[in-house]
């Protein structure tokens, strides 16, 4: 396991390099960190892959506990105009400032949820519109992964090889 052997920290191991060897070793250990990380981004595509297909949520191996799991929302406005006429006769114009508006050069409305959210929580007629006027859907599923602790065997009954 890393950090339990007898071999020297890295920074004593690079601090012995000239300049040109470590900004190879930069270099090349970043081009293989983004290596791993796609690599690794597909091996968990293709687990969370096996999990739906399956109709799966958790994940229950030897070594592994895993979820699928959603966590927070996507929201969708079809219109936000009709949106903003129909809070305007619940909400001043400060409450509204930022959260529905139209912005220009080029025309197009912008919606800011976590103003919408805000302002649901007025209840009533507000929270209504906001409810009825935008869609609310679940994020994609995504796969959280912990490592099960394995319980050590006592030094006495390791084998050693030895007899």
């Amino acid at each position: 396991m890393p950090g339990q052997d007898d071999s020297p920290p890295i920074a004593d191991f690079i601090a012995e390099l000239d300049d040109n060897a470590v900004a190879t070793i930069i270099d090349t250990w970043k081009k293989e960190g983004r290596r791993l990380t796609r690599a690794a981004g597909e091996a968990e595509f293709l687990l969370e892959k096996r999990m739906r297909d399956r109709g799966a949520t958790v994940l229950d191996t030897e070594d592994w506990d895993g979820k699928l799991e959603s966590k927070g929302f996507d929201y969708t406005v079809d219109d936000p105009g009709l949106l903003r006429t129909q809070l305007q006769d619940h909400v001043t114009d400060k409450q509204l400032a930022g959260v529905v508006e139209r912005v220009t050069p080029e025309p197009t409305w912008v919606v800011n949820h976590r103003g919408l959210n805000e302002l649901a929580k007025r209840g009533g007629d507000i929270a209504r519109i906001i409810d009825e006027g935008r869609r609310k859907t679940p994020k994609p599923a995504k796969l959280s992964l912990d490592r099960k602790e394995k319980d050590e065997a006592p030094a006495e009954d390791v084998p050693t090889g030895t007899q």
